[in-house]
């Protein structure tokens, strides 16, 4: 009855056409544009004729007609049309508007119409069927997603989609003769559309994880946000006269310290929220932009549209805005100040969180990179110049009016001018500060002082301040380390005043009283020899220190001394003076940033590697053992699975948990959902290493319920 070499033929070219479709899907979210529909609709003929090629029919069926032969239309005129012809006109049906599939069947019907005899119905047969076929296909369009189809839903409307199917075999050999045909030929176009549609939706879903992959890899997995590495793709492409905004978060740092790091997750992802909020245009009514546009991913509040939002890294944000004017860049950054202002936490509901903005137009025939590390310098001068405030970044021009602005309250000198830039080129720089570098700074701070001969600059590295430039003393100077107390000892007006930058300033019996007190200097009696020879300490008749300030902590200080005479700094030596410490800050803050990004970037490397190599094991206890073992190698410390929550009763007798030097990290897995690791160690835990080692039980956690899953899924197997 059946002719299995119609049938093997039928069905490669149905799953050949399948296939080829398949793969002029390119990406995801699948386009079904008119484009692609004409594309479709073209292969889909295609396909109809190569499966009529083969000269027989699907069945050998009884007739006392002798039928006319043609490519695609078997026994047209009183035969049976016996083939799976339908198939890749339903499935186009599915996909696209009515109209494409008629146009597809077109060819079919305008042969079964030419080569069918008048009167007879037999002939009539393949005209009833494909016509009833896409008719009822298109009935069923709403409530059969090509994509995704329950089991329940292809067992019904399947079989009643391809039932006009079986007319050509009943007219041809009679209702009795004809059925048992009718019903195979029915049950191979199901298989025929269910074997196409499977080589289409593999196709669907390597696309779909293609691209949860990718976007994975371009999105911040805490806000949601796209990533520094979708933002420098987009920056390449960034049109001129286009804007790119970096915002960062104010005395973050101090949330972090006072709240803990899940406070500070929060605020991180309600001021991403806000960003989205104002690119949605719920917030900002902005005339040069529109909210919604095609193609806007919602939850990100980006697309390929004019406005997209990033996570940089810590709590630094960006946004590029490809069609905005000037104005309205600037009032988009301000609605997102004010919008940041609103952000509250029951934690700190008297608080508020502000949030400082540079702003940097692409200037003809600049590299989008420049543009990124003006808005950056111009971020670093919104920070200088008291935070909560927009910056926009100066032109290419060394004019004062650049729209950097400095809190004088009188022009400054041309020294500073161009200590001020060079700062800010510092500071967009990928590299790390240089000796030569803060002591071209000092230099300037210097000669625009006109009481100062000599000076030197520290910066906190770590639990230190090591002096990093000198001028008018010796270079062994250079790399001498000094504690907090030693460095707040020598300023000598006390931690209040240290902590809000106060000038201070020191003359002549001064200086000598608290070096002959032993308050100068390191506490280590050769460094402290060292500095009182090389600094000339007792040479000195007039001191000026600075404290240089970011996010509420002394990170290092310029000084200003003179030897020659006990002459006074005045106000305006302070003014200038104080100036040039902004420029410190700068330079600090970038530099404290760089290494943030670092840090940041090898840590979530690790943290990748690490979740991958917990994909090749088999049981939890390994796990648990991958995870001890690279806290312990990373972080040189040693660790301990605990069963329970930390204050069990199996743990009385354990001291008090999250000290500086101890870190407990939740454990869960089915069957025990309250394990932890308790984790030593001589030195503190940064935020930082918190952060990840969080990050890397939590990667655990995940790999344990997923092993757990794919036993049971092999248990019922």
């Amino acid at each position: 009855m059946l002719d299995w070499l119609a049938v093997g033929w039928n069905l490669a070219m149905t799953v050949a056409g399948g296939f080829l479709v398949s793969l002029s899907f390119r990406r995801w979210p699948l386009d079904f544009s008119n484009s692609n529909a004409a594309l479709h609709t073209l292969m889909t003929i295609v396909t109809v004729f190569m499966i009529g090629v083969y000269p027989y029919g699907l069945l050998h069926l009884p007739t006392e007609t002798v039928g006319v032969q043609i490519a695609g239309l078997h026994s047209v005129g009183l035969g049976p049309f016996d083939s799976l012809i339908y198939v890749p006109l339903v499935t186009l049906m599915l996909a696209y508007a009515p109209g494409w599939a008629l146009l597809a069947g077109l060819p079919t019907i305008i042969a079964s119409l030419v080569l069918s005899r008048p009167g007879n119905l037999s002939g009539a047969g393949p005209l009833i069927a494909i016509v009833g076929t896409l008719l009822v296909a298109a009935a069923q369009k709403r409530g059969l997603n090509l994509l995704r189809f329950s089991d329940r839903e292809a067992a019904w409307r399947l079989p009643l989609i391809f039932l006009p199917t079986a007319l050509p075999p009943l007219l041809a050999s009679g209702w009795r003769a004809g059925l048992l045909s009718a019903l195979v030929l029915m049950l191979l176009n199901l298989v025929g559309f269910l074997t196409g549609t499977l080589v289409l939706r593999s196709r669907f879903r390597l696309l779909a994880a293609s691209a949860r992959l990718s976007r994975q890899a371009l999105t911040d997995p805490l806000t949601g946000l796209w990533n520094r590495r979708q933002l420098e793709q987009d920056l390449a492409e960034l049109p001129e006269d286009g804007h790119v905004l970096l915002v960062d978060l104010d005395y973050f740092k101090t949330i972090n310290d006072r709240f803990g790091h899940d406070v500070g997750d929060q605020y991180l992802t309600s001021t991403a929220a806000t960003l989205r909020r104002v690119l949605n245009g719920e917030a900002a009514g902005l005339a040069a932009v529109t909210a919604d546009r095609p193609g806007r991913d919602r939850r990100t509040g980006s697309g390929q549209g004019p406005l997209r939002a990033y996570r940089m890294g810590g709590e630094e944000f960006a946004l590029l805005l490809a069609d905005a004017r000037t104005e309205s860049a600037a009032q988009l950054a301000e609605t997102v100040m004010r919008q940041v202002r609103e952000v509250r936490h029951r934690a700190n509901p008297g608080g508020r969180i502000t949030c400082s903005v540079g702003l940097a137009k692409r200037l003809p025939g600049e590299p989008p990179e420049r543009t990124l590390q003006r808005a950056d310098a111009a971020l670093l001068q919104a920070k200088a110049n008291g935070r909560d405030r927009l910056e926009h970044a100066g032109t290419r021009t060394d004019t004062p009016d650049t729209g950097l602005h400095v809190s004088m309250s009188r022009p400054v000198q041309p020294l500073l001018w161009e200590a001020i830039h060079a700062s800010l080129s510092l500071a967009a720089l990928d590299r790390d500060l240089t000796t030569d570098d803060w002591t071209r700074l000092l230099q300037a701070a210097i000669l625009s002082v006109p009481t100062a001969e000599s000076g030197t600059i520290n910066i906190r590295q770590g639990s230190h301040f090591v002096l990093c430039a000198q001028i008018g003393f010796d270079d062994r100077l250079l790399d001498i380390r000094h504690t907090e107390r030693e460095q707040l000892e020598w300023y000598g007006l006390g931690a209040e005043a240290w902590k809000r930058g106060q000038p201070r300033v020191l003359y002549g019996e001064d200086i000598a009283v608290k070096s002959d007190a032993g308050e100068v200097g390191p506490t280590n009696a050769e460094s402290r020899s060292d500095f009182r020879r090389f600094g000339r300490i007792t040479e000195l008749q007039s001191s000026l220190c600075i404290p240089v300030l970011m996010d509420g902590e002394v990170v290092g200080h310029l000084n200003l001394d003179r030897s020659s005479d006990g002459r006074p700094f005045d106000a305006e030596n302070l003014r200038v003076a104080r100036a040039f410490a902004d420029q410190v800050t700068v330079l600090t803050v970038a530099a404290k940033r760089r290494e943030a990004l670092d840090l940041q970037q090898r840590g979530q490397e690790w943290l990748l590697e690490f979740s991958l190599s917990l994909l090749s094991l088999s049981d939890t206890h390994g796990i648990v053992r991958r995870l001890l073992t690279e806290l312990e190698t990373r972080y040189a410390l040693q660790g301990q699975l605990m069963l329970g929550p930390p204050h069990s009763p199996e743990q009385e007798q354990a001291p008090e948990p999250f000290t500086a030097a101890r870190c407990i990290l939740a454990l869960s897995w089915p069957g025990q959902p309250h394990a932890h690791l308790v984790l030593r160690r001589d030195a503190t835990f940064s935020p930082h290493e918190h952060r990840l080692m969080e990050q890397a039980a939590r990667a655990a956690s995940a790999a344990m319920v997923s092993l757990q899953a794919r036993d049971g899924r092999r248990e019922v197997g």
